[in-house]
């Protein structure tokens, strides 16, 4: 006997049930987004910032805890408030950002490292060579420098102000004896880079002067140059300590 559509529509496996058939139509309208779930997607935000400001560098670890926190909580009672999607996406992204941000710190203090002992190389180089005018340019930022120095020559001779400085900064800048362009101090040590903002970074780099066994501690700092635009390192100040006991 063949069945009618009637019995084979009645003989059809019934579909799967989900969430909104085991609760009432208006339940599930009404169901909350979870307050969390939102919080940990607004800290996700934030913390893609920290990959241009170091001060945000916990924001992505925040965000992590938040957005897991969420999903767990919507997860255990998903009738009372909705946002696990919200949760889990900012979770993945609090995820990246938290990874971009190990690779990125490391990563830059290095280039930090190398674009600073540049400049202070070339401050040693210049007070070996007692050319106290060439390592006073390198003090100053990078718009007031001579464009050469020939120039920075005539205007530390003309300018009394200027050869009045000169003339101090000499005066506490001259190497040791047996200090010279023959022997010149060495870097020591590893460079210590303190990150202060995206735009400031301050550098400390130690070198061994050899006849006398002190260290001459260089510090080089990084700023923006609104004269040409982008940043430029200087010279910040120096100090000679003495041989460690």
């Amino acid at each position: 006997m063949i069945p009618s559509a009637m019995e084979e529509r009645n003989l059809a496996p019934a579909p799967p049930r989900g969430l909104s058939d085991l609760l009432d139509d208006e339940e599930v309208a009404y169901r909350p987004v979870s307050v969390l779930a939102v919080v940990g997607a607004a800290l996700a935000g934030v913390s893609l910032l920290a990959l241009v400001t170091p001060w945000l560098a916990p924001a992505p670890i925040l965000a992590t805890v938040v957005s897991w926190a969420a999903a767990r909580r919507i997860e255990k009672d998903p009738t009372s408030q909705s946002g696990w999607g919200i949760a889990a996406a900012a979770l993945a992204v609090s995820l990246l950002a938290l990874g971009a941000v190990a690779v990125k710190q490391p990563f830059a203090k290095r280039l930090h490292a190398a674009a600073a002992a540049e400049v202070t190389d070339q401050f040693i180089a210049e007070l070996a060579e007692k050319d106290y005018a060439g390592a006073f340019e390198l003090t100053l930022p990078l718009s007031e420098r001579q464009a050469t120095p020939e120039l920075a020559a005539k205007l530390y001779e003309s300018d009394a102000t200027k050869k009045e400085s000169l003339a101090e900064f000499a005066g506490r800048a001259a190497l040791p004896a047996g200090a010279g362009p023959d022997s010149l101090p060495e870097r020591s040590g590893k460079p210590e880079i303190a990150v202060a903002s995206s735009a400031r970074v301050v550098a400390a780099i130690p070198y061994e002067v050899a006849p006398t066994g002190q260290t001459l501690r260089v510090r080089a700092e990084r700023t923006g140059s609104s004269r040409w635009g982008g940043v430029s390192w200087r010279v910040l100040d120096f100090e000679l300590v003495a041989p460690s006991e």
